[in-house]
Parts: C-alpha cells; sequence; structure tokens
C-alpha cells in the first residue's frame, strides 16, 4: 500500500526491508524523502536516523509508527531536528491510503516553496516576525526574561512555524542573515521595553553554523550598546548537538561571547548523545532540559530519572537549570521536587507579540509566602480561565 501511495503522490520509490539495505538505497539514491517505520520490532528507530545525519541528508524524515509509541517518535523528531535533519511530521498505524497520499502529497509541494530566496525575499519583505515566550521562576513565579521565536507569515501559505523551515535554513547560507535579522530584531525590542520600565532578560536561538560567523559577536555586542542594554541581560542558546560538533572551535568562539558578558545556555539538553562531562569545558551558564522529557513527564520513569540526574550534574557544575515544555501543573510540580530553577512552556504562556506582552505581565500573578508555587499555579488556572 505505501508504495502504491507512494506513486500516486508522484514519487519513485524504493522499499528496504533490512538495515544494509537502507544503507545502500540512501548512498545511490541520495532520496529527498525518507518515510522510517519506527516501530519494527527490536529497533528504536535510532540506527535508521544515524546515517541520515552523519551523511548530512536533505531527505525530509517522515516517521511512522503505532499511535501507542506517540511519544517515541515525538523523541526521535526531536533528535532529528536538533542533529539538522529535514523532519517531515509522523503518520500512525493503522495506516490509511488517503492520508498517506494527502501528506506525500504536501510534502512534495513544500520543497517547491522553500528556498534561499524565498527566505531572503522574505527578509526584504517583511514577512517574518517575532514572538516572545516568557520563562517563570518556579519558586516565585517572577517572570525575568523572554525567549524569543521566530515564525513566517509566507504571502501563499499563510503562518509557517519554526519546525517547517528552520532545518532547512540552518544547512543553507540563509542562517547567518536571519539569525542576525533575529538578533537585531529582538534586542531593539528588549531596549524598547526597557524604556518603558520592563525589565526583562532575552534568550535568543544561534545554529553551530552561527558560531563560526566571526561578524555575528560584533553586531549582538553593537546592537546592545544601541538599545542600551547590558550584555549580562542577553542569554544565546545553542543546541547540545551544535556545541559538542567542532568543540575546539566552539570553545573559542562562545568563550568571546562570554566574556563580553552574554550568557550562554545549552538548549534542548537530554535527548542527544553529549554528556555535561563532554560540555563542561564550554562555558555555559545554563542548561534548557528538552521538551520531550519534560512534557508529561511523571508518566514516565525513566524520563524522571533522566531529569534528575541532569538537574543533580548541572548544580553540580554551578548551571541554572531551564525545563522547556512545561504544560500541566503534574508536569510544573514535578520539576520543581527534582530542583529545577525555572519553567518554560504553555502552562506559563503561549508565545506573545510584542505588543501583548507587557499586558500579560501586568496580568501576571506572583503570589508570595510557602505554599507559593500551588497558589501560583491556581491563579494561572484562573487567568487562563477568565
Amino acid at each position: 500500500m505505501l508504495a502504491g501511495a507512494a506513486a500516486d503522490s508522484g514519487y519513485e520509490t524504493a522499499h528496504a526491508t533490512a538495515f544494509g539495505e537502507f544503507l545502500q538505497y540512501l548512498q545511490l539514491w541520495n532520496p529527498a524523502f525518507v518515510l522510517l517505520d519506527a516501530g519494527t520490532p527490536g529497533d528504536d528507530g535510532m540506527a535508521m536516523l544515524r546515517p541520515l545525519w552523519e551523511s548530512r541528508s536533505p531527505a525530509v524524515t517522515l516517521l511512522m509508527g503505532p499511535v501507542a509509541d506517540q511519544s517515541r517518535l515525538h523523541l526521535l523528531q526531536h533528535l532529528g531536528t536538533g542533529r539538522g535533519l529535514t523532519m517531515g511530521g509522523m503518520i500512525f498505524k493503522p495506516l490509511h491510503r488517503n492520508e498517506i497520499v494527502q501528506t506525500l502529497t504536501s510534502l512534495r509541494d513544500s520543497r517547491h516553496w522553500l528556498t534561499e530566496a524565498a527566505v531572503t525575499r522574505g527578509l526584504e519583505q517583511g514577512e517574518f516576525f517575532l514572538e516572545y515566550q516568557p520563562l517563570a521562576n518556579i519558586r516565585s513565579g517572577h517572570i525575568s526574561s523572554v525567549e524569543s521565536l521566530i515564525r513566517w507569515r509566507h504571502p501563499h501559505r499563510g503562518l509557517i512555524g519554526p519546525d517547517a523551515f528552520i532545518p532547512f535554513v540552518e544547512a543553507s547560507n540563509a542562517v547567518g542573515p536571519l539569525t542576525r535579522w533575529v538578533a537585531m530584531t529582538a534586542i531593539a525590542q528588549l531596549g524598547a521595553w526597557s524604556r518603558e520600565g520592563v525589565e526583562l532578560d532575552l534568550a535568543i536561538n544561534l545554529s553551530a553554523r552561527n558560531l563560526w560567523d566571526a561578524d555575528l559577536a560584533d553586531a549582538i555586542l553593537a546592537a546592545c550598546e544601541a538599545a542600551d542594554i547590558a550584555t549580562s541581560r542577553l542569554t544565546l542558546e545553542l543546541t547540545e548537538s551544535a556545541a559538542v560538533e567542532r568543540p575546539q572551535e566552539a570553545i573559542a568562539a562562545l568563550s568571546r561571547l562570554r566574556l563580553s558578558g552574554i550568557k550562554l545556555a545549552i538548549d534542548d539538553f537530554g535527548t542527544g548523545y553529549s554528556s555535561l562531562a563532554q560540555l563542561r569545558h564550554l562555558p555555559f551558564s545554563q542548561i534548557k532540559i528538552d521538551r520531550a522529557l519534560v512534557t508529561n513527564c511523571q508518566q514516565s520513569h525513566s524520563a524522571l530519572q533522566i531529569i534528575s540526574t541532569v538537574v543533580d550534574l548541572a548544580r553540580s557544575l554551578g548551571l541554572h537549570c531551564i525545563a522547556e515544555g512545561v504544560e500541566t501543573r503534574s508536569d510544573f510540580d514535578a520539576i520543581g521536587n527534582l530542583g529545577c530553577d525555572t519553567a518554560q512552556g504553555y502552562l506559563i504562556s503561549r508565545p506573545l507579540p510584542a505588543d501583548r506582552l507587557r499586558t500579560w505581565l501586568a496580568d501576571w500573578p506572583v503570589v508570595p509566602g510557602p505554599r507559593r508555587s500551588i497558589e501560583l499555579l491556581r491563579s494561572i488556572a484562573r487567568s487562563a480561565h477568565a
């Protein structure tokens, strides 16, 4: 059925039934799309993903598996994205032919519009914009920082989230101009908030390729000076896979930023192959635990164990711990009990446009007292349903 559905979607297909056969097709065909069955008995999906990222395959990778394995598929998708793969989403068994045709056709069409020229045009035409997601101190409830997140309002495809275009951008020459635009825009906004009396720290995401851009650091420092913003209020986030890709060069690039006063964070930590021992020589001050571990973590004993281990190791190295993907009170309670310092996720707030953030901050409940975490969550719930 899969081969027939793929043919109906306009693809020439090859079907690999063994790992060695898959490697041969990957080398000979250089496929545009790869559909991986992550539900094969005895295979956790990682063996198939590894040769894709090691070969820096440009293929769009689509994961397939049973609904019961949805959390594992989400984890694999996060891992693939973190390693620079273009992940095309997931389809679940039992399979339906029409759904497969629709998904494959959509992915095929998506490749036609996503080009460096389209990104460049989008920058020139003002199609990109930023939203800001607040981070809350778990013990006090204080909102002290926000993370800038890019969106694309495409003239023909509508609103596009970062997962749909960032992997492509990070593998292209567009990554430098786009990252610079994000940094300049976000720092200018931070300056505007400061002049209005709103004092926040700001986090900006970097890719591995940004580290080798010698001019980016100068541009960031100049933007902070122009906005009259102390560099200590800025955090640059880098995924763990990017940090260990070329560690010696990373040390030089990151040390320069850190010496200027900018804070550095390891993003999406806990689902890759690196460890804090590998990263201890890099000048990070924060660690962000991957949402794939945090969301619904109380339903997974292994996730709780990993989070606890990461928190303990990070604390021993003097790193501030942030948990991403905090979506429920159970998530909040779990990470708080395990010793995380800061929470980020939909329980606190979805990403907000800059003009809405100040109003949101004015309504944010900071509750003092020994039961502040519980009372804070009750206040969040009341605000959410107001």
